[in-house]
């Protein structure tokens, strides 16, 4: 035999956060209960390279790019079997983790915990020869600053770039947006609400007609949004003209929730005083009541946002506080990129 009988494949995926530094991701099957890198068989014809990526992605819902290859280690299985298994460094470009009938639960944790948590010494071993190539060639997070020629000419793109990093590296609600209005008179207001949709269109919220934010919409149609992402030490705030979506629109994402968040829009008249908790349930058991076997209609008082926006700043940090900020606004039908200090 030329080879081993089972070429197996598969990676150390690593992170780095502004808070945590330097992370691994394990990952549990229960079936056997270990812990272990996301590594798999080869399938016929198919290369180590190709195994490693697909692997990873089945086991852990990120699509990844492949690093230096770390470790290739060759051992007899539990079936009796030679068994060689090749691993890559990679880092998370896209994705989300969701259990699975193969893998339940996923942890990034620091290398140290992660060789603690580890079941085989194959996989204690290979990280311990990631982790010394770390400590010799990596840079801290945000070492080196954010260019402009780091971002995309179009802020959407660079938008959908950065959200897209911040799902694949463990932020756990990325679409979670602080939405900025104000009276006419200037008096400011902000929550957090729940981006669902972002186009060439716009960025698109829903809520109550009635709500405090509803209210001021109507009479100052502008707000501003600022997604914070903390592992990756990222901002990025738009600013921009807001207007209704239209009701097919509204109506549409109102038919895809879920029916016990359909009957509390449409019990709850959104930022008015309430007589009391029992109250509001009383009104959801009788709208329960009242729709019983059927959908429950989209209420006109409740529906979708679309701001467009007018600029954006994408904010990085730095650990000196020298933190690098990238401006776009609007100018002749196109976007300029400007520098702002920190």
């Amino acid at each position: 035999m030329t080879g081993p009988e089972v070429r197996a494949a598969g990676g150390v995926v690593w992170r780095r956060t502004a808070g945590a530094g330097l992370e691994v991701l394990v990952v549990h099957r229960p079936e056997y209960g270990d812990w272990t890198f996301p590594k798999g068989k080869a399938e016929p014809g198919e290369s180590d390279e190709a195994c490693a990526r697909r692997e990873t992605e089945e086991e852990t819902g990120l699509a990844c790019e492949l690093g230096p290859e770390l470790a290739a280690v060759s051992y007899t299985d539990g079936h009796g079997r030679e068994k060689g298994v090749r691993y890559w460094a990679m880092r998370p470009v896209s994705g989300r983790f969701e259990p699975h009938g193969e893998v339940d639960e996923v942890r990034w944790l620091p290398p140290a915990e992660a060789r603690a948590t580890l079941s085989y010494e194959t996989d204690r071993t290979v990280l311990g020869s990631f982790a010394a190539a770390q400590a010799e060639s990596a840079d801290p997070l945000h070492a080196r600053p954010l260019l402009e020629g780091d971002l995309d000419p179009d802020p959407l793109r660079a938008f959908a770039a950065w959200y897209a990093d911040a799902a694949a590296n463990g932020v756990r609600m990325p679409e979670a947006v602080a939405v900025a209005t104000a009276t006419p008179a200037g008096a400011p207001s902000a929550r957090m609400a729940l981006l669902k949709e972002f186009d060439e269109r716009g960025f698109v919220f829903f809520t109550g007609y009635g709500s405090r934010k509803g209210r001021e919409l109507e009479t100052n149609p502008r707000a501003a949004l600022l997604f914070y992402w903390e592992p990756l030490g990222r901002q990025v705030r738009i600013e921009g003209q807001v207007s209704r979506v239209a009701r097919e629109e509204s109506a549409e994402y109102f038919a895809s929730r879920p029916r016990g968040s359909q009957l509390s829009a449409s019990a709850s008249r959104q930022s008015e005083v309430a007589a009391s908790r029992e109250a509001l349930e009383a009104r959801v058991a009788e709208l329960a009541a009242e729709h019983d076997g059927r959908e429950v209609p989209r209420p006109e008082h409740w529906g979708g946002y679309r701001l467009v926006p007018e600029e954006y700043e994408f904010w990085q940090h730095r650990d000196d506080r020298l933190h690098d900020r990238l401006r776009y606004r609007r100018a002749d039908g196109g976007w300029i990129v400007e520098r702002l200090q920190p």
